[in-house]
This record gives C-alpha cells, sequence and structure tokens, in this order.
C-alpha cells in the first residue's frame, strides 16, 4: 500500500516458507508485471472507494480537514491515493514508469519479525534481493506547511447529524514536545475519562464519542478533534470545545497525568503483540526516517513527562483562536448558526 510517504510491501508466512516468502516479495518489487487488464481493475477499484468516500461523512470529515488545515499544495493534503481524475487517467505505461523511476534497493528498507536465527534471514535476504541493481533518484521529501485558519460548513442535504472537525498545525516525532502533546491529547481527548468526553458526552449528552488525535507527518504535522452531533446541538458543542480547549476549566492535574502516561505505556505491548503489528510499525518508522529505536525511547520519555511539561506542550500548539472548523451537515439549518455559507460536497 502507499502512503504520502512511502510505499509499503508486506508478506506473512509460517517461519519455514521464510526464504520462499522473501523471494516472492522480492520479484513483487523488483521485477513486478503490471498488465493493462490488472492495471484497469485497479484504477476501477480505487473509482469505487472515492465514491464511497463521498457518501461517508466520517471518513470524509477526516479528509477536509486535513486539506483545510494543509496547504493544498502540498501532497499531503490531497487524497492519498488519488482523486477521480488523476486515478482515471492511469495506464500502464505510467504505472511501469514510476516504478522505473522511484523503486531501487538504495531507498528501500527490510524489515523482518519472527522467530528467525539472524544468519538465516542474512542469507534470505542475499538471496533474495542480492541480485537487484537499479538506481533511482533519491527522494526530496518536500516539508508540508500549514494553510491559513478557514471556517468551512460542507452542504450535505437532509443529514439529521453534524460531523464536526476542529485542527490545526501539529508537532512531528522528531520534536521534543512530542512525548508530552502525546500525553495532552490523552488527557483532552484520548479515552472515555477524557476532558472532552466528559463534558460532551457524559454532562451534555451532545455525542457519542470525540477524540482528539495528532497526526505526526514526516515534518511537522496536523492535529484532528472529530466529533459528531445532533444539527441542533452543533453551535453549542463547538462552542463548549473551543473553551475546553483552551483550558478554561483549569490546568492537567497530576491524577490526568498520571492515568493518561498509563494508558500510552500500558497499550504500548499491544502494538507489537504479533510479527505483523512489528514490521508495521517498523515501515512507519521507516517511512518517517526514524530508527527502530524510536519506539523504546518514546515510551521512556512519555514515563517522564510531568503534568506541567503536557499542559506547556498544549499550549504550545493549541490556540483555539487559530484552529480550522470543518462541519459536514446540512448547510440549509446550520448557515446561519455559524454564519457561514455553505459548500458544495467536493467531487473528489
Amino acid at each position: 500500500w502507499a502512503t504520502t510517504a512511502a510505499s509499503i510491501g508486506l508478506v506473512e508466512a509460517p517461519a519455514p516458507w521464510f526464504a520462499a516468502a522473501l523471494a516472492l516479495l522480492a520479484e513483487a518489487a523488483s521485477a513486478p508485471q503490471f498488465a493493462p487488464a490488472e492495471v484497469a481493475r485497479l484504477t476501477a477499484q480505487r473509482l469505487a472507494e472515492l465514491g464511497q468516500l463521498r457518501t461517508s461523512a466520517g471518513r470524509l470529515a477526516n479528509w477536509l480537514l486535513r486539506s483545510t488545515v494543509l496547504d493544498p499544495a502540498h501532497r499531503s493534503a490531497r487524497l492519498s491515493g488519488g482523486g477521480r481524475a488523476s486515478v482515471a487517467a492511469i495506464q500502464a505505461a505510467d504505472v511501469q514508469a514510476f516504478h522505473a523511476r522511484c523503486y531501487g534497493p538504495g531507498a528501500a528498507t527490510l524489515i523482518v519479525a519472527g522467530d528467525l536465527p539472524a544468519s538465516a534471514v542474512q542469507e534470505a535476504a542475499e538471496a533474495a534481493f542480492g541480485s537487484w541493481e537499479h538506481s533511482v533518484i533519491p527522494t526530496s521529501h518536500e516539508p508540508a506547511w500549514p494553510a491559513a485558519r478557514r471556517r468551512r460548513l460542507i452542504h450535505r442535504p437532509g443529514a439529521v447529524q453534524a460531523d464536526i472537525r476542529l485542527g490545526t498545525w501539529g508537532p512531528d516525532r522528531r520534536d521534543p514536545l512530542w512525548p508530552a502533546f502525546q500525553v495532552a491529547s490523552v488527557i483532552m481527548g484520548g479515552g472515555f475519562a477524557s476532558r472532552l468526553n466528559q463534558a460532551l458526552r457524559e454532562e451534555r449528552g451532545w455525542t457519542y464519542d470525540v477524540s482528539v488525535t495528532p497526526h505526526a507527518l514526516r515534518q511537522g504535522g496536523w492535529i484532528c478533534l472529530a466529533t459528531s452531533t445532533q444539527t441542533a446541538t452543533a453551535v453549542p458543542l463547538i462552542e463548549e470545545s473551543l473553551g475546553l480547549l483552551a483550558l478554561e476549566a483549569g490546568g492537567f492535574s497530576e491524577a490526568e497525568r498520571r492515568d493518561a502516561v498509563g494508558f500510552l505505556t500500558g497499550v504500548a505491548p499491544l502494538s507489537f503483540s504479533t510479527a505483523d503489528a512489528v514490521t508495521g510499525h517498523g515501515a512507519g518508522l521507516a517511512s518517517h526516517g526514524l530508527d527502530p529505536q524510536t519506539a523504546e525511547a518514546e515510551l521512556e520519555a512519555l514515563a517522564q513527562v510531568t503534568a506541567a511539561e503536557a499542559e506547556a506542550a498544549w499550549r504550545t500548539f493549541i490556540d483555539p483562536d487559530q484552529m480550522s472548523l470543518v462541519v459536514l451537515g446540512d448547510g440549509d439549518q446550520l448557515a446561519g448558526p455559524l454564519a457561514l455559507t455553505p459548500e458544495p460536497l467536493p467531487q473528489l
């Protein structure tokens, strides 16, 4: 699969078949066959996915926020798998040319997870990839940059609920404040006991779920508050959310910090419970230019975060007055209360 930072290939097999599976992966990476019929099938599949995306309010709202917070001129602001016009134009020759230009051993990282001797891994890797000799132009990862603050109402005729997203520019995983900001994000919107969930769901009954998620890019990132509510409660929910984000209820307590750190460090082992999970995590690190020790270093840093540090990180990145807003809902009912002109649903 492809992200805005890398292409990732994965094969799973029982340990006795490791060498054969690795040879299959090497063939797919170094000498794939892009049959026109297969390319046509996959482009048709992607076009169908775009149709589904347009009807999925939550997923569409997430992308609308990303394309609002990040400058639209940057690749990360656009659909990862391409839009309808760009996908429909793809031919087999285009895919072959892209592969020849971008795929080579010098730009690749091999990640193996399993109960295997190091010597067996080395031997199989040399047998599978040793003959792969192809030079490619080094990829230049252009840093993303934030767009100017915007407030948008996307008209979804007849919608009975409003999908609400608030977002802003944020840190990447190299930022010294990344561990503290993770703790702060959990305190604010990372679980059932979070401030936003307690206020908006438990006390107000306005929503079933609300979350705050930092999305790290290779350089910089974006932050998303995501929730949904009935059309009639959209405006008060947004107003109360902004107040909570501004820490009007006060700074972070030691109990909140302890619970957030316990959650982050407690669930971490679950992220490495299978070989598939380990390789997926390793691929994510590699695609961001991070070394394998990053995960362990982050856990150690999380455990040391104080309540004051978490609050300082939050205030560094979160200024409610500068956050972009995306509301996906019935524009006929929301235009007046939000003082916004409805935009049509995007064609993608």
